[in-house]
């Protein structure tokens, strides 16, 4: 099957599409070469650190694999600490988006704590059809991620739950509901962060939600350079 890059012209942004795995082995010279470590050496240069947070079973796990890998995963197994690598263009620019899922227990909270510093975007994640998991966004995580100042994506992930039949019955007999898109708009207005209802098994909204994960995380490194800039030319 042949896999086609995912583009959003209106974000000049391309998430390059896996290789297959059959690809055929190419023999490079010194020019080719050159062009690979130069590329590879403005990816580091333009890396953003996105890390993943929320309650355990929520989703993120897929979210993250989904993205980077183009599969879902099928079984679900406990995250202590997983990272992945994903190159996008952004403007024509290579920039190596780095993916750190997290573990959602509170007794795995002083691992994921060590791996906040240098963040430039959290993505906070919910289930939309488990409502404790978003009362648990709006106090635990919500305080935790406005103390550390970067940007944050809030996800509502297994809206493909949202149809299934079980799911919403077993809701019903709880008395509970799954959560309106009105809610989650007031906390993201709360965390001045974009809300995006996603599905990494259907892939529904899946890019867009790390499109906003990417572009958040490049204007506020923007900010911040002209600010800094405005600081230099101040102190001159």
């Amino acid at each position: 099957m042949k896999m086609t890059p995912q583009c959003n012209p209106v974000l000049h942004y391309t998430k390059q599409p896996l290789l297959p795995q059959n690809n055929q082995v190419v023999v490079l010279n010194s020019s080719t070469t050159k062009k690979l470590q130069k590329t590879e050496r403005k990816k580091r240069k333009n890396r953003i650190k996105c890390v993943i947070v929320g309650d355990k079973q929520v989703g993120k796990t897929s979210l993250a694999v989904s993205y980077s890998n183009d599969s879902f995963p099928n079984e679900y197994v406990p995250t202590a600490y997983d990272n992945y690598n994903v190159d996008v263009l952004v403007d024509d620019e290579p920039v190596r988006l780095e993916i750190c899922d997290t573990a959602g227990e509170e007794l795995g909270a002083s691992l994921r704590r060590l791996c906040y510093p240098g963040t430039d975007v959290f993505m906070l994640c919910f289930s939309v059809v488990r409502p404790s998991s978003f009362e648990s966004a709006c106090k635990r995580w919500a305080d935790e991620l406005t103390r550390l100042g970067a940007p944050v994506v809030l996800v509502g992930c297994q809206s493909d739950l949202l149809n299934d039949f079980e799911v919403i019955s077993n809701l019903s007999r709880q008395h509970q509901k799954t959560v309106a898109t009105a809610r989650a708009q007031e906390l993201a207005r709360r965390l001045n962060a974009t809300y995006v209802v996603t599905s990494a098994k259907t892939c529904n909204n899946l890019k867009e939600a790390f499109d906003e994960a990417i572009t958040s995380a490049l204007k506020r490194r923007h900010r911040h350079k002209k600010w800094w800039l405005k600081l230099c030319c101040w102190k001159r």
